[in-house]
């Protein structure tokens, strides 16, 4: 019985708890890291790509508050900026802030 009972646990922890990633590559011509959204700047067809890998989770025992950390990366793999951020949104209604075009508004 205990044995089922953590394994359950375990399970309806780890469902809850799991984290969208979102992969993004940007191209142009020099490299901003300042910039908001896209850390490229110039036309498409230069030599700089960044690759942008986005993971969004739910705080551990806050289910209205939302992780997103962000790694900036070039594309033989050196990391160039990591940064976290923390919402006081739920989990869905980040995602769709941040990739509107990805995930449906969620009304509650």
């Amino acid at each position: 019985m205990k044995k089922s009972l953590l394994f359950l646990t375990l399970l309806c922890g780890s469902l809850c708890c799991t984290a969208e990633t979102i992969t993004a590559h940007y191209y142009g011509s020099e490299i901003d890291l300042s910039q908001q959204n896209n850390p490229c700047k110039g036309p498409v067809t230069g030599t700089a790509e960044v690759i942008v890998i986005t993971k969004v989770t739910q705080a551990r025992f806050n289910s209205k508050k939302t992780k997103v950390q962000r790694t900036y990366t070039l594309p033989d793999g050196y990391v160039l900026k990591r940064e976290k951020e923390t919402f006081d949104s739920p989990k869905p209604v980040v995602l769709h802030k941040l990739f509107p075009h990805l995930y449906p508004a969620i009304t509650y």
